[in-house]
């Protein structure tokens, strides 16, 4: 295993940065290839479940999701 030890108070950016790191050297990749703010993505097998948590409608991989929406299907 690995250990990471950051000594400072890092900015939301450095975190990120940092988090960005950590899972790439993990090999962690996220239900989607580009997540948006406020947009929770979840795979279950073949399932792809979206859920919109913001005021707005997005897209995201094609599919519209209106504010507090969910999408809920096979993403193929």
């Amino acid at each position: 295993g690995r250990g990471w030890y950051v000594a400072t108070q890092l900015d939301d950016d450095g975190v990120r940065a940092v988090a960005d790191q950590l899972l790439t050297d993990a090999q962690v990749e996220g239900a989607i290839a580009h997540p948006l703010p406020g947009v929770e993505a979840v795979r279950r097998g073949e399932t792809l479940i979206l859920i919109n948590h913001g005021d707005a409608t997005v897209e995201v991989e094609g599919k519209t999701i209106e504010p507090k929406g969910v999408w809920l299907g096979r993403d193929h």
